[in-house]
């Protein structure tokens, strides 16, 4: 099983493109376990209620989390990383080097610089369905 953690601006992609199919096919395909937190869901739930995304969401919110919810598995994480080049992106390093994920697959092209952090590989989507 390749463990994996998809930023939020791969979720956001995904939702206000409508794929959800392709999604689906990635993860139970490709045999992935990816995973999320309170904090991943939080920042989630928040750029989704952002006005300017509005125009590209046909479903209520609660719709989108509730099948982020259904296709991740949810663990607690301790706050513990320090080095992102974004403090607000600590989270998601806690949560990939906690759950022992392979990838953290981001657009962010600030994280994507980074391209390794604590035997973690930062990747960007394109990249990463190529491997798989």
């Amino acid at each position: 099983m390749n463990k994996v953690i998809f930023d939020t601006n791969i979720w956001v992609s995904y939702f206000i493109k409508g794929k959800f199919d392709e999604l689906v096919n990635l993860v139970i395909d490709d045999e992935m376990i990816v995973y999320s937190s309170k904090e991943l869901i939080e920042e989630l739930t928040e750029v989704l209620s952002r006005k300017k995304f509005s125009k590209y969401l046909s479903l209520p919110i609660n719709e989108y989390i509730d099948f982020h919810k259904e296709l991740v598995t949810i663990i607690n994480t301790k706050p513990n990383y320090k080095d992102s080049p974004d403090p607000k992106d600590n989270f998601l390093f806690d949560l990939a080097i906690q759950s022992a994920s392979k990838y953290i697959v981001t657009g962010d092209k600030i994280l994507l610089a980074l391209s390794e952090v604590e035997k973690v590989r930062l990747i960007s989507l394109s990249a990463f369905k190529q491997l798989f």
